[in-house]
């Protein structure tokens, strides 16, 4: 099977990487990629995911029979409609579903609209109205931007100024409108399911860290980490063509946690250009890959050039040796302009 992913983040080489190991993969490519999916994926480089209709014929010239697609922007912009439409299977959501992720304000009202559980919140097209609302309903409390923002779109204010400041920078950086949420205290859990329009298969739960800093400090990031109680070639296949229902899927009792290496001033203004070392050592721990996000070649030196630019990925018979492991290939990294939170997990093992 001819495969094309797209994408360019650590999600991307993760599914690469399992996807390369595929008996069924024939010519696979990945658009852009990343150093760390060149090892695996033929790089199509010089393609804007935007440019739909350069990619359904891109596809058409090289016999693709599936595409994977990774980031949210081109799922929202209807990417996967246009393949579909040109009878190409595509793994990923259309843009209507897609508007779930793409607009916070749709979701709530969807869940509103159908008594959905879902926190409190209301709604508002100027930052006056969303001050006084903020005033008059105290803190802690969370404001919200619409659209996709590379989850960095959420503050969680513990007072009415750090609130009235995030709602007015969600209008200075060009906002229409804001959600003020009321704020729940609690664990945060995500459950993932696999849909091809008729059947749903649950896909394994997972906990995000979301805050910067150990101790769930700091600003939101799009996550610093995660753990779990594993997507490949024939599954996400069945997804993309509605035969889910004819699929067997058989989940590893194994657990899994990820540390993300991140640039040192992450989420807020950061450095790019330093040098990353030490991945081979990394990559020797039992159980270990590293898998790349924000991250380009300079000759033979690996640079970073993002946010959150590797994911150090463990899995263990247990989530205290997957956490072990995990731990144990970051200190083996060296990488002077790089923070990684020292907690991944602490609720689980606590």
């Amino acid at each position: 099977m001819n495969v094309l992913l797209l994408g360019s983040g650590g999600r991307e080489h993760a599914l690469a990487w399992k996807l390369a190991k595929s008996p069924l993969i024939g010519q696979f490519y990945a658009m852009p990629g990343n150093p760390g999916i060149a090892d695996v994926a033929e790089a199509v480089e010089g393609v804007p995911l935007s440019a739909h209709q350069t990619i359904v014929s891109w596809c058409q010239a090289h016999a693709i029979e599936l595409v994977v697609v990774g980031p949210e922007a081109p799922l929202v912009a209807g990417l996967v409609d246009r393949l579909k439409e040109a009878g190409i299977p595509a793994f990923g959501p259309t843009a209507a579903a897609a508007r779930l992720e793409g607009s916070k304000l749709f979701t709530k009202e969807l869940c509103r609209e159908n008594g959905i559980p879902t926190a409190a919140f209301a709604r508002f097209s100027s930052a006056p109205e969303a001050a006084a609302y903020v005033r008059s309903t105290g803190a802690p409390i969370v404001v919200k931007a619409d659209g996709l923002m590379a989850g960095k779109g959420v503050v969680v204010a513990l007072n009415i100024e750090e609130a009235i400041s995030a709602v007015e920078g969600v209008f200075a950086a060009g906002g229409q409108e804001v959600l003020i949420e009321e704020f729940m205290e609690g664990e945060e859990a995500s459950l993932f399911c696999l849909v091809d329009g008729e059947t749903v298969i649950p896909f394994g739960s997972a906990q995000d860290h979301k805050r910067a800093f150990d101790g769930d400090l700091g600003p939101n990031t799009g996550g610093m980490g995660a753990y779990s109680p594993a997507p490949v070639l024939p599954i996400l296949a069945a997804a993309a063509t509605g035969r889910l229902a004819e699929t067997e899927v058989k989940w590893s009792d194994r657990s899994a946690l990820t540390v993300v290496y991140a640039s040192r001033g992450y989420p807020g203004a950061h450095q790019t250009g330093t040098e990353i070392c030490g991945l081979e050592a990394a990559n020797e721990v039992e159980g270990v890959t590293v898998f790349l996000a924000g991250t380009k070649k300079s000759g033979s030196k690996l640079l970073a050039n993002g946010g959150r630019v590797l994911n150090v990925t463990a899995t263990g018979e247990t989530l205290q040796e997957a956490r072990d492991r995990a731990y144990d290939a970051a200190a083996r990294i060296k990488w002077s302009g790089g923070f990684y939170r020292q907690d991944i997990g602490w609720r689980a093992l606590k």
